[in-house]
């Protein structure tokens, strides 16, 4: 007997954008995030919400501060992200303490170019 599909979801990326502002780096912090907006709706995303932080470096366990990445889990509980995007890749010690604390399951930086390289691989 062949299996017919019911139902077709399309479903769409919620992400919640996280950017952290570092002394040491050149470009703006306002300009980092616009253009992390525009890679993450390139990739075919919808932007929920900003998040930004200013650090006089980064935290080796979380990135960002412990106050921060609480925050952080608490937007993206309540507005329903799916997906949290850092203007830096995190290591993967700072990922799976995001999610064993914090429980947000998608944290990447990487996710943005696949999806892009993706699309430009199968539309152009």
């Amino acid at each position: 007997m062949e299996k017919k599909r019911n139902s077709l979801k399309v479903t769409c990326e919620k992400a919640l954008l996280v950017n952290v502002a570092l002394p040491d780096k050149a470009i703006d912090p306002l300009q980092s995030l616009s253009e992390l907006e525009s890679l993450t709706e390139a990739a075919g995303a919808y932007v929920i919400g900003h998040i930004r932080q200013k650090r006089s470096r980064i935290n080796p366990g979380l990135y960002v501060g412990k106050g921060k990445a609480e925050q952080i889990a608490e937007i993206a509980k309540v507005k329903d992200a799916n997906v949290v995007i850092f203007d830096n890749d995190l290591s993967p010690a700072q990922i799976r303490c995001h999610r064993q604390k914090y429980y947000v399951s998608k944290m990447v930086y990487k996710w943005l170019f696949f999806n892009i390289l993706r699309y430009f691989l199968l539309y152009c």
